[in-house]
């Protein structure tokens, strides 16, 4: 809990989860806005109170992990059919967007989009490893399925905000963690 490492990959995680979320969000506006596109339907376990939050979150938990051996599993695959680890990287983006190409009514748009968040998942997996990749998914699975307000009128706004407030817990304790015990900023002054 305390190895730089860790908290340099559980950063990296973070961000590349919150970049993902990113895309999607502005794929979906395009795609409503060009496409006629649905909007994104969230988890209404998120709306439910405390209880069912903390839930949900749990949920999450197992859901990232085998998401992110899945794609493990099928990199090492491609890892030992292409003798290298970045044109196994390139197989797993190209394969894994064909998949979700394959019965899509926008292909040209759905594979751009595709081909960056599989190209971030490649990336993160092989420069970093199997605990970035976990992070950014259980990242994008908690941002993706909860609606965010500042309106704190709305009823759900206090169980919804609880989300991204914990996700922030997550990228500071990351970034302290990696800082190492180093101070942040150096106090040198010449004598």
């Amino acid at each position: 809990m305390r190895d730089p490492l860790v908290g340099r990959d559980v950063l990296f995680g973070v961000m590349l989860g919150l970049t993902w979320v990113m895309i999607f969000a502005i794929s979906l506006t395009v795609a409503a806005t060009r496409f006629g596109g649905a909007p994104l339907v969230t988890s209404p376990d998120f709306l439910m109170g405390v209880r069912s939050t903390l839930g949900a979150w749990l949920f999450q938990l197992p859901n990232a992990i085998v998401g992110t051996l899945a794609f493990f599993i099928l990199l090492v695959i491609l890892r030992i059919l292409l003798r290298n680890r970045w044109a196994a990287a390139v197989g797993f983006t190209l394969f894994c967007t064909a998949i979700k190409i394959s019965g899509s009514t926008q292909p040209a748009f759905d594979a751009i989009v595709e081909v960056l968040i599989y190209g971030i998942a490649a990336f993160s997996l092989v420069r970093f490893g199997l605990v970035t990749l976990f992070v950014a998914v259980f990242v994008a699975n908690l941002m993706l399925n909860v609606p965010i307000t500042l309106d704190f009128s709305h009823w759900y706004a206090t169980a919804a905000i609880s989300v991204p407030v914990g996700v922030l817990a997550i990228g500071v304790w990351a970034f302290y963690t990696a800082l190492g015990g180093q101070k942040l900023i150096k106090d040198e002054v010449g004598s």
